[in-house]
């Protein structure tokens, strides 16, 4: 068996807001890449999907999902934005995951559900079992990589902070003592809900986005993904 072995498998990534969840997804991609393997980078929050109409049609659908970043969002309940989210995501899997995996090739996310529904958790705004329920019907991965970042060091990587990021009950208070607060309970959440069966924890402490990548390939390769004995060129 070699690398090839992994074709047709979806990796998604999860961690709170700054853990280098888009860095890493690029790296890891790339490590695929020069190791032979035909892998595909879905972004976060991307909107080309292939087709220039339903390209647009997701671009309106993304921007009712940042609007959560312009108003008191919580005031329109979580189920409304998982229903929004869950429907961006849905479009995203139907256009660009399952072609990919089709395709025979890896895919590896730089972010799905999760970490809304942690983020809901966290806010006690709504059941987390009544919100995970509202995306069944959405691929799950067949691997989540869990990249477990102290909210602080996230802090300090964190450029912008947006609204969102500080939580519900702090918008607008711009510090990063209040973002990591609150990303600290969406960690937490995320821990709860790492399912050893499918979810690879994957600590940052320390190293570089590199580094992180390569954690990452020893994982999978680890679940049986990729062979033990590969090299990544």
């Amino acid at each position: 068996m070699d690398e090839r072995g992994a074709a047709g498998r979806f990796i998604a990534f999860e961690g709170i807001d700054g853990s280098g969840k888009t860095t890493t997804a690029a790296h890891l991609v790339g490590l695929l890449r020069r190791s032979g393997v035909p892998a595909t980078l879905v972004a976060h929050n991307s909107t080309d999907v292939g087709q220039p109409a339903v390209s647009q049609y997701v671009a309106e659908l993304l921007s009712l999902k940042q609007r959560t970043h312009s108003f008191d969002y919580a005031s329109l309940g979580a189920v409304h934005w998982a229903l929004i989210r869950a429907s961006y995501y849905a479009l995203v899997d139907r256009f660009v995951v399952g072609p990919a995996l089709e395709r025979g090739e890896v895919t590896v996310a730089d972010g799905w559900y999760h970490k809304f529904i942690a983020r809901v958790t966290a806010a006690g705004h709504a059941d987390p079992e009544a919100v995970r329920s509202i995306f069944a019907p959405v691929r799950r991965p067949d691997t989540v990589l869990l990249l477990d970042t102290a909210p602080e060091v996230a802090a300090d990587r964190k450029k912008d902070i947006n609204d969102a990021e500080y939580g519900p009950a702090r918008r607008g208070t711009g510090t990063r003592s209040v973002f990591a607060r609150y990303q600290l309970r969406v960690r937490g959440e995320l821990l709860r809900m790492a399912d050893p069966r499918a979810w690879q924890v994957i600590p940052t402490e320390d190293l570089g986005p590199g580094q992180v990548a390569a954690a990452c390939l020893d994982a999978l390769r680890g679940q049986g993904l990729l062979a033990e004995g590969s090299r990544v060129r």
